[in-house]
């Protein structure tokens, strides 16, 4: 739909290339260009084009707004004044902050508050005036004003479905959505039938009336529905549709959707989850049968309707290439089994440092500090002391159960001095690895 409208757009951009054809100069002599006859005192301001077609009837692409052009430059404060869109029966606002254009001869104009969802009222016939205040770059004023009459719905109509008539692959948790181009409320429910038939009821979307949707536990894997909208339904006003609209879409096999990390990931977060989203609602009591990771690994998981989270119970081991094996005895809360067998490889980053406070460098430093040192794994907090030096000062270490710990100086540290804090190699993950090279930072003290 966008890019209809966009084509329109477009139509009248290169319809505007080549401004009006003056009379025939002299043999040998050059007439004015399309850009100058744009600014030319001489040539009074007119439109000469319009989307939708005046005189013309929907219904039109979504959202689409009003493309008007004219054969010169227009002055835009005098036609946003000017420009007026009218109805017998209904109160429509143009949104002048909105208005757009290329060129300075190719206006779009949209309708204050529209977004598509079937502002215009069914039936009703629509006046575009563009009054002789609106002025050209030059001052001169539009001459002939302009006025037109356009009818964007004739009819009340499904605008658009959720999902599209056609549609494969489509997962299981959809909402079948209908959208409508006018206001409807819940007496619509008894005019749509699903087949096969789904558990679940259809909800009203109030928020702004022109739309209903299934809301419903699940969609069945691999198969076929339509959705059939019966001539009975009707908008608020009692505008009947002309005939049953229906449309009709296909269900995926159970199977992976996506990924976190995603197939062939290097440098993943050693505490980071794995998340593994499905085409429809996993069966819980499947899950730990089918899971398998190697090297082997201890680890918990989550579900949470159609996602599996795996959580690495110590971290992942560092510099290590992993696999996730998920086997076909997974199956979807509807029974169907998992399409086939699926494999996440990723690999992990180096065991290091991420953070020390103080930062490395730090000038002025309280003298009586607490020094931070934080990685980006889970450590052995057994393997931190015999580790740690900072110039022979002694402390007490706060040892966190998880990536960081703290050391606080026993003593009020020297004013004005510089300190090095030394970690070594033996500082061990919760899986084992040591860091690969001694770690050092250094901070001066104040006054």
């Amino acid at each position: 739909m966008k890019a209809y409208c966009l084509a329109a757009l477009l139509f009248l951009l290169l319809s505007s290339c080549e401004g009006p054809q003056g009379p025939q100069g002299p043999t040998g002599g050059s007439g004015s260009s399309g850009t100058e006859l744009l600014v030319d005192p001489t040539i009074l301001p007119k439109l000469i084009d319009m989307y939708p077609p005046p005189n013309s009837q929907g219904p039109y692409p979504d959202g689409y707004p009003i493309h008007i052009r004219f054969n010169k430059i227009m002055d835009r404060a005098s036609l946003r004044r000017a420009f007026a869109v009218s109805s017998p029966n209904t109160s429509i606002q143009f949104d002048s902050a909105s208005m757009q254009t290329v060129g300075g001869d190719i206006f779009s104009l949209y309708l204050k508050g529209y977004s598509g969802n079937g502002r215009w009222k069914v039936g009703e016939i629509y006046s575009v005036t563009i009054g002789a205040s609106a002025r050209d770059v030059n001052g001169n004023v539009l001459t002939p004003s302009f006025a037109a009459t356009f009818r964007p719905e004739p009819f009340f109509r499904i605008r658009s479905t959720n999902p599209e008539d056609g549609q494969t692959d489509i997962d299981g948790e959809t909402y079948i959505t209908c959208y409508t181009n006018s206001p409807v409320d819940t007496t619509i429910f008894s005019s749509v039938q699903v087949f096969p038939p789904v558990t679940g009821g259809w909800v009203w979307g109030s928020y702004d009336s022109t739309y209903i949707y299934l809301r419903t536990s699940q969609l069945t894997d691999n198969t076929t529905y339509t959705v059939t909208v019966n001539p009975t339904a009707h908008d608020v006003y009692g505008n009947r549709l002309q005939h049953a609209h229906t449309f009709s879409f296909r269900t995926s096999e159970f199977k992976v959707r996506s990924a976190y990390p995603t197939i062939g990931t290097s440098g993943f977060e050693l505490t980071y989850s794995i998340s593994i989203r499905f085409t429809n609602v996993v069966d819980t009591s499947t899950v730990r049968r089918a899971v398998r990771i190697l090297p082997t690994t201890s680890f918990s998981y989550s579900t949470y309707s159609s996602n599996i989270e795996i959580y690495p119970i110590y971290g992942w081991h560092p510099d290590t290439t992993y696999s996730v094996r998920i086997d076909t005895s997974l199956r979807s809360s509807g029974g169907r089994r998992l399409q086939s067998p699926y494999e996440l490889v990723f690999r992990t980053q180096s065991f290091k440092v991420s953070y020390t406070s103080p930062n490395n460098g730090a000038t002025l430093v309280n003298r009586n500090p607490y020094i931070y040192v934080s990685f980006n794994a889970n450590i052995d907090t057994s393997t931190v002391r015999s580790n740690f030096s900072m110039n022979g000062v002694a402390g007490m270490f706060t040892l966190n159960s998880g990536s960081s710990f703290y050391f606080q100086p026993s003593a009020t540290l020297l004013a004005y001095t510089r300190y090095t804090v030394n970690l070594q190699t033996g500082i061990r993950t919760a899986t084992g690895a040591r860091l690969k090279s001694p770690y050092s930072f250094s901070f001066t003290t104040g006054g």
